[in-house]
């Protein structure tokens, strides 16, 4: 089996342009055994000095984040010339999987659940924003925001997220654009400094995608895109959702407010309004109702993970013998 350091790699998970990504097995003493993802940097970038830092920047901004709601880093190392991230192994799906297992069985995520996520990110997104140093996260969308199967919310990859006071400096770089196109706050459009409140826009683009089942700003050219973070109408989600009730649409609308005067000051004051709606309209929910119903909407999914963790833990046995 291959290995790069302390670490076995048991099966790939996905390739970028940047990194490989594997499951992997930290072993130790006493039959000690912990599964984790370990994220390594592609060979050819590995002597890239300025890639070597931004990845370096990235292990050691994520690892000082200890949250519950922030997926953790637990060691950074390089090994015959590989830098890696070993990170927490969430078993779970990203919130774009959940999305597209709803539609594909024409079940839309229930209020109750909805508010619950959302809740436990603004939880998350006010740990990092009053952080010291504070962070900004710059690349909230519904890939980095994973569910596991015991109904636990985190918010994952930091790739792109900056101290408050680096935002602030890069933003003053003409035409550097860091984050995923449909999910940018204005204001990174139009490359303006940044605060906390740049992710909370971004949140109230994932909350409205979330409740509606369709893409906010998302155009066929990554130009008009931009031009829709900037200028376009914000349907109300009741116009596509008619159970939204309105408090829940007027929480959306203050997230997505283009005008940061308008827009939720804080993530915590977000969060505050989510959970009035929550007990307004009875719709509470819990971590174990959340991993209930992933359960339940993607049992092909639990299954396959299952079959292939145990299959790893079959090998490890026979290794053993």
């Amino acid at each position: 089996m291959e290995r790069l350091g302390k670490y076995e790699l048991l099966r790939p998970i996905t390739t970028g342009g940047m990194a490989e990504v594997f499951l992997a097995r930290q072993t130790g003493l006493a039959g000690f055994s912990k599964l984790l993802i370990l994220k390594m940097v592609r060979p050819e970038l590995s002597k890239d000095r300025d890639f070597i830092t931004m990845f370096l920047n990235e292990a050691r901004l994520t690892a000082s984040l200890d949250h519950p709601g922030v997926g953790q880093v637990f060691d950074v190392g390089e090994s015959n010339g590989r830098y890696y991230l070993a990170m927490e192994f969430i078993r779970g799906e990203t919130l774009r999987q959940v999305g597209r297992a709803c539609r594909e069985r024409s079940v839309p995520l229930p209020l109750d659940k909805v508010l619950f996520v959302f809740c436990r990110v603004c939880e998350a997104l006010q740990f990092i924003h009053t952080h010291t140093p504070p962070v900004i996260h710059r690349d909230i969308s519904p890939q980095n925001i994973m569910l596991s199967y015991d109904g636990a919310v985190k918010l994952i990859d930091f790739g792109v997220a900056k101290t408050r006071a680096w935002a602030e400096e890069e933003s003053t770089q003409m035409g550097i654009i860091k984050g995923k196109l449909g999910y940018l706050s204005p204001e990174q459009v139009r490359g303006e400094p940044l605060t906390g409140q740049t992710d909370i826009f971004s949140l109230g683009i994932v909350l409205w995608e979330t409740l509606t089942g369709k893409r906010l700003f998302r155009r066929p050219e990554p130009l008009l895109t931009l031009q829709a973070v900037v200028e376009a109408a914000i349907p109300d989600p009741r116009s596509l959702r008619p159970d939204v009730p309105p408090e829940l649409s007027d929480c959306v609308s203050r997230a997505l407010a283009r005008s940061l005067s308008e827009r939720y000051p804080s993530a915590m004051d977000m969060l505050l309004d989510l959970e009035k709606v929550a007990v307004a309209r009875k719709l509470h929910s819990s971590q174990l109702a959340l991993g209930q119903f992933l359960r339940g909407l993607m049992p092909e999914r639990v299954a396959s993970l299952q079959r292939a963790l145990s299959a790893e833990q079959q090998t490890t046995n026979l290794e053993k013998q």
